[in-house]
């Protein structure tokens, strides 16, 4: 169980590490999507993804804080980015609409994440 955990805390590591990288070198919009794209990215495999619209129940000012914008400037791009087609929303939930144009706004490419547990111990 702690090998697992200690996977985890690592993927969560290179996220943020990721995150922190964008903040310094990318303009809002490019902060934005990478988000979105992490967001889709990690909650596809728990299928929690269809047709890529996922629940997002954070606010502009929680998103404010990850990316490290006002939550105005939150606002701003989400609207410039539905108005350009890239998004859509309803309520808590987002549909990306141009997956491709979002990856090459995002400033870092997505990791490919490979995790095979089979070195770990087996259970007694």
């Amino acid at each position: 169980m702690a090998a697992l955990f200690t996977m985890a805390v690592q993927i969560e590591r290179l996220s943020l590490m990721d995150m922190l990288a964008a903040v310094g070198h990318a303009s809002a919009r490019a902060r934005l999507s990478k988000l979105l794209l992490d967001f889709r990215a990690r909650l596809s495999p728990l299928g929690l993804v269809e047709h890529d619209v996922f629940d997002l129940p954070l606010t502009q000012e929680m998103l404010g804080d990850l990316l490290g914008l006002t939550s105005v400037h939150v606002n701003r791009t989400i609207r410039d980015m539905e108005r350009e087609g890239l998004i859509a929303r309803s309520d808590h939930r987002i549909k990306l609409l141009d997956v491709p144009k979002l990856q090459s706004l995002s400033p870092l490419p997505l990791r490919q994440l490979a995790f095979e547990p089979a070195w770990l111990p087996q259970p007694a």
